[in-house]
């Protein structure tokens, strides 16, 4: 589908008030229960593909720029990923440029809010961006990146592979997990956990690798 046809769907009333079934059901979900529910709590790297098929929500790679550039969405800056709503299927929109770590978690990120802010989405139609003007302060947003690497770096799975290593390099466990050093290193912190920054990689945006 192609970014113009997004913005159509975005700016129909009728399809953004439609009842999601697919939605409804997602609504509430921890990142945990995903991975049990989609056999992935034993995986590691977390295969989305896997996830997005066993909870049928399609994904769509495109370049949003007919949304980005169109009067409704232009305050948005540069689109990574976007939720739509349509009848009971819900898909996820990334951008087909970006990397393959940016595209996961952008993935990781749009499912979290079909998790945590299912309620919202179901009442009023909301369809979750995630830009390069979305706050860092938000807490929708905040929310949303704390799922997604509970997602795409498990806990008890991190836990595991840290028992084993001499040195918990942070180069090492991103690759161990397929995600970029930033995300990593995001979650390490989140979890308090010491680790040798082996990488010379600038502090960007979350998943910009």
């Amino acid at each position: 589908m192609k970014s113009q046809v997004l913005s159509e769907q975005y700016t129909k009333e009728n399809e953004a008030k439609t009842v999601c079934k697919t939605l409804k059901n997602l609504t509430g979900k921890t990142a945990q229960a995903i991975l049990k529910e989609t056999g992935q709590w034993n995986t590691i790297p977390v295969d989305l593909d896997t996830i997005l098929t066993t909870l049928n929500i399609r994904k769509r790679a495109t370049t949003f720029e007919s949304l980005e550039e169109s009067d409704l969405n232009k305050s948005l800056g540069e689109i990574s990923g976007l939720v739509l709503l349509k009848g009971d299927d819900v898909g996820i929109f990334y951008k087909k440029t970006d990397t393959i770590h940016r595209k996961r978690f952008t993935i990781a990120h749009e499912l979290a809010h079909c998790c945590l802010h299912g309620e919202s989405m179901l009442a009023n139609g909301y369809i979750e961006y995630r830009s390069s003007f979305t706050s860092a302060t938000d807490p929708r947003e905040i929310a949303a990146n704390t799922f997604a690497g509970e997602l795409l770096i498990p806990e008890h799975q991190l836990k595991k592979i840290l028992s084993r290593l001499i040195v918990p390099s942070l180069t090492a466990l991103a690759t161990i997990f397929d995600v970029s050093v930033n995300v990593m290193r995001a979650r390490l912190w989140d979890l308090k956990v010491s680790f040798f920054d082996d990488s010379n990689v600038s502090e960007g945006d979350l998943g910009d690798e």
